[in-house]
């Protein structure tokens, strides 16, 4: 006999197999399918690290007119997509960003006198005094 069970997200019916074990001592096996089980974590470790929910970020993402907040890039640059920039010493959101956005802010350490030493230095190199 094959058995089967609902999952209580998608609302399927699958094989038995197509869910996790819960208890092995009692063969217990968890109320969502495996597929939605991994989606699931997936949201849960993204609001775990970021504070915030995927909603919440396409809701952001949506008022900055699906552009990054720093440059106005319609693409993420990134096959993870977008990312959720915020203040490292305070932990506040301040926008969705691309993927080269967020890293260039991640490698100057949010440090706003690097940034202007930065632009100084492809100011004076577009004008030929740097080799």
């Amino acid at each position: 006999m094959v058995s089967t069970k609902k999952c209580r997200i998608c609302d399927e019916v699958l094989l038995i197999t197509e869910f996790r074990i819960s208890n092995k001592k009692t063969g217990n096996r968890r109320t969502e399918c495996k597929e939605c089980g991994r989606a699931l974590s997936r949201a849960n470790a993204f609001i775990y690290t970021r504070g915030i929910t995927y909603e919440e970020r396409d809701a952001m993402l949506k008022q900055q007119e699906h552009k990054c907040k720093c440059c106005g890039k319609d693409k993420s640059g990134s096959k993870k997509g977008w990312h959720v920039d915020h203040c490292h010493r305070t932990g506040e959101i301040r926008g969705v960003l691309c993927a080269n956005c967020n890293v260039a802010l991640g490698q100057v350490d949010d440090n706003i006198e690097h940034l202007y030493k930065l632009v100084k230095y492809l100011e004076e190199s577009k004008n030929g005094s740097i080799l």
